[in-house]
């Protein structure tokens, strides 16, 4: 048994394997950081099938798995459904790779010498032309739509506007016989271009229930025409500060939950790219700044207990 659970602050998805007594049951202790994690699971009856589960934090969940003979998934209960009926239980996250796997009927045209406006409206279009794979069978509710497309869409900014040079290279590629292009004939974009961030609402706060909102959340830190500061051993208010004005002109608000997503996520980057635990003076910053409570335990709290990244043996 394999469950798949997103950590949305700390930009990362945890994995966690057990396996299955003789009677097909199974327990897992896991750690969340959101209220309602939504989460996708597997058996090794069959790695290719996955059903998407909630988890609620701080509770005991149950789950239960029906296979046919095929070794499909054909039926499913858990505790917390967050409201979603079962076909979207077993079809979400098949429906999310469909959009992910598409492809557009319309022909390769280069990209590479337009504006930055005009292929970002290309972008988009090419996700509006695959919103109609949602309205095609194995059928979702209208919710699991929005929230599916919702998670296709944050990866596709963070492949195809964040991570903007590399994908107007591929373009090149694809429509120049696979030669490469000199530096000058893709356009370096300004930060101003990434107003088309402000279609996101990267406040909504179903965005976390996302798969791929810590990719998205990464790549925006990374980004070099952002040029986002590391935070380092900066406090965080004024780190925060700096990265609003960044950032607010792009996404429409200098307030709101995703500057508190904004921030665990740069620590994590440290963790990943430096291998370097917090230090004291940055732990005394979150305690400073969040002062107690679930943010600083996602931070410091229960990461540096349990999790390897901080060099602590995992429990």
């Amino acid at each position: 048994m394999r469950i798949i659970i997103p950590h949305p602050f700390t930009g990362e998805s945890k994995s966690y394997k057990t396996l299955t007594g003789k009677d097909g049951r199974f327990s897992l202790q896991v750690n969340t950081q959101t209220n309602i994690s939504r989460c996708i699971i597997q058996t090794d009856l069959n790695e290719g099938v996955w059903a998407t589960v909630f988890i609620k934090n701080g509770e005991e969940n149950t789950m239960y798995l029906r296979y046919t003979k095929d070794r499909m998934i054909d039926s499913i209960s858990i505790s917390e459904s967050a409201g979603f009926p079962e076909e979207d239980l077993l079809a979400g996250f098949q429906k999310f790779e469909m959009l992910l796997s598409s492809k557009t009927d319309r022909p390769k045209v280069k990209l590479y010498d337009k504006s930055f406006a005009f292929y970002a409206d290309d972008a988009v279009k090419t996700m509006q032309e695959r919103k109609t794979i949602l309205k095609q069978p194995p059928w979702l509710s209208e919710e699991m739509q929005q929230l599916v497309y919702r998670d296709y869409e944050l990866a596709m900014y963070a492949s195809f506007i964040l991570d903007y040079r590399n994908s107007l290279i591929r373009n090149y590629l694809n429509t120049n016989n696979q030669q490469s292009p000199d530096s000058a004939d893709i356009y370096t974009p300004v930060r101003a271009d990434y107003k088309v961030l402000k279609t996101l609402d990267l406040n909504d706060p179903q965005i976390v229930l996302c798969f791929t909102y810590g990719d998205f959340v990464r790549e925006l830190l990374l980004n070099k025409t952002m040029n986002i500061p590391r935070i380092g051993e900066t406090p965080v208010a004024k780190w925060a500060r700096e990265a609003k004005a960044f950032l607010s002109p792009l996404i429409g608000s200098d307030k709101g939950m995703f500057y508190d997503m904004l921030v665990g996520n740069a620590y994590a980057l440290q963790f990943d790219l430096e291998l370097q635990p917090l230090s004291p003076r940055q732990i005394a910053n979150i305690q400073s700044y969040y002062k107690g409570g679930d943010m600083e335990n996602c931070c410091c709290g229960e990461t540096m207990k349990s999790c390897h990244r901080h060099g602590q043996k995992k429990t």
